[in-house]
């Protein structure tokens, strides 16, 4: 490889690092203002779960089917 075609391609990869450190600033910028958090429960999968702890099961650990979601556009200082 020349030297000037890996300059080149050391050119696009901090041009594309630039970006992608911008995007990181963004968004921690949004988070400043305060963040949103969505709590996603999977009712089907939660059901049997519930029955199967309440109905006496010996169960030590069990995983509950949830997603938290995190939503930058809700401002809480605002």
């Amino acid at each position: 490889m020349g030297l000037g075609r890996l300059r080149g391609r050391l050119d696009q990869l901090q041009g594309e690092a630039n970006l992608t450190l911008d995007d990181a600033r963004d968004l921690l910028a949004d988070f400043q203002d305060g963040f949103g958090l969505k709590l996603v429960v999977d009712a089907a999968r939660l059901r049997p779960l519930l029955k199967e702890l309440f109905m006496g099961s010996s169960v030590d650990q069990i995983e509950l089917p949830i997603v938290l979601k995190i939503d930058p556009s809700v401002d809480t200082k605002g």
